[in-house]
């Protein structure tokens, strides 16, 4: 994914923070105005909607896909290329996923926000390919060298500085020094994108040469894994 896209979607973020917060607070207002409904237009309402949550995640789709249409639709304008559009439409499908697995059906218009501004940091990175691997996205990558992988998006502050970073985190298990561990890394975003950040190996961190080295590793041995040719039996 190019710079210029990645820049885009971080845009993207704050328009679709403020578009959540509009959608979700007519959402309320119709809850709000239904509680007012007799016990028997309750019960017809319940035969007429047998699975609320199905329901929601229909309105959901709906959401995501109006915000990616909009992104899609600048993407293209600013002369984005046919793989940055073929991501962007994968990151369509992980937003949604990614914000069904929260469910979201009963939180507040905060909780909401927060989980478009958490899933859209995440398949960012998850979705995107670095430079020297171009080919290969770091959700590949990373889901088939580690097991139990896990990405979650918080703020916070970096080092004795009041400075807010957001950080996207990784975790997950694997062999290091031929040793069972589990990883963490740390992307940070950026104004123009994101980097690896941080590394650290069973709670114990780790320089950035052996960070450097372990996304190498990663990355490696997806291309190996990846031509590696089946025998016929």
């Amino acid at each position: 994914m190019n710079k210029k896209i990645v820049v885009l979607i971080l845009s993207f973020c704050l328009a679709v923070l403020s578009a959540c917060a509009i959608s979700t607070s007519n959402d309320l207002s119709e809850n709000d105005s239904s509680q007012e409904q007799t016990t028997i237009d309750d019960k017809k309402d319940e035969l007429d909607n047998p699975n609320p949550v199905n329901d929601y995640n229909d309105w959901l789709k709906e959401q995501v896909d109006e915000a990616f249409n909009e992104l899609l639709e600048e993407a293209r304008n600013d002369g984005a290329t046919d793989n940055d559009i073929e991501i962007l439409e994968d990151m369509r499908e992980d937003v949604y996923y990614g914000l069904v697995r929260k469910h979201l059906k009963d939180s507040s218009d905060e909780e909401y926000r927060e989980a478009w501004k958490s899933e859209l940091h995440i398949q960012m990175v998850r979705n995107s390919k670095p430079s020297t691997y171009p080919t290969i996205r770091y959700k590949d990558a990373f889901e088939n060298f580690f097991g139990k992988p896990k990405w979650v998006y918080f703020e916070g502050t970096k080092g004795n500085s009041n400075d807010i970073v957001q950080i996207v985190e990784f975790t997950g298990d694997c062999m290091y020094d031929n040793e069972d561990v589990k990883a963490l890394i740390q992307f940070e975003i950026t104004d123009d994108g994101f980097t690896p950040s941080y590394l650290s190996i069973d709670d114990r961190s780790k320089n950035q040469f052996e960070l450097n080295s372990i996304i190498k590793a990663v990355f490696d041995t997806y291309e190996l894994d990846s031509n590696k040719v089946t025998p016929v039996n």
